[in-house]
């Protein structure tokens, strides 16, 4: 019951953030990890939201859609089989780019340039459908991936969200870069504490 998992791990992030870093200004935030996994945490009004069985914001674990763009033959991956790390050096193994650096994926080849593109706008469909549901004031990024990726990744996935929102929803929804690397779970764990102490 005490163990640390991921969903656990990416919450008290969410919390980290919400109550300490970037969106310590507003009250409902959806924070998304792309590392080893992709998932998420959301903090609604002000407080974490767990959910009917505690995996809200479970995005990696979720289909492309119907039909995956990038393998429209098979079975759609998850969001987690293209975005995590392990997804975005297979996808550029696919396509010709033998490398273990998420680095190289990043650089200024045209794989890497094509597997980065994919990504994005994969990426920028999902968080749309996340604006429409939840509604949050700020998305916040995180991981290994958005490192990587760096402040040129992050413009690019903005735009693209923005592309993505339908008319009717197009609205300014930052999507900024998590303040907090590797303390950013003691951080959600202090900013819990506190939380408990205020209810």
């Amino acid at each position: 019951k005490n163990r640390i998992t991921t969903e656990t791990v990416e919450l008290l992030i969410a919390l980290a953030e919400a109550t300490f870093g970037i969106g310590r200004d507003v009250q409902d935030l959806f924070y998304l990890h792309l590392s080893s996994g992709v998932g998420g945490g959301l903090v609604l009004d002000g407080r974490l939201y767990h959910g009917a069985t505690t995996t809200a914001g479970e995005i990696g674990h979720a289909v492309v859609g119907p039909i995956d763009p990038q393998h429209p033959q098979g079975p759609p991956h998850t969001l987690e089989q293209h975005l995590s790390i392990q997804g975005l050096l297979t996808r550029a193994a696919e396509l010709g780019m033998q490398t273990d650096l998420l680095s190289d994926v990043f650089g200024t080849s045209a794989i890497g340039q094509q597997v980065v593109s994919e990504a994005v706008d994969l990426l920028a469909a999902r968080l749309s459908q996340i604006v429409a549901l939840i509604d949050p004031q700020i998305i916040v990024v995180g991981g290994i991936v958005a490192r990587t990726g760096g402040d040129a990744w992050l413009r690019q996935l903005s735009a693209s969200l923005q592309a993505a929102l339908p008319p009717t929803l197009v609205h300014d929804v930052p999507v900024k870069a998590s303040t907090f690397n590797h303390d950013s779970v003691a951080i959600g764990g202090l900013a819990l504490a506190l939380s408990s102490l205020q209810e």
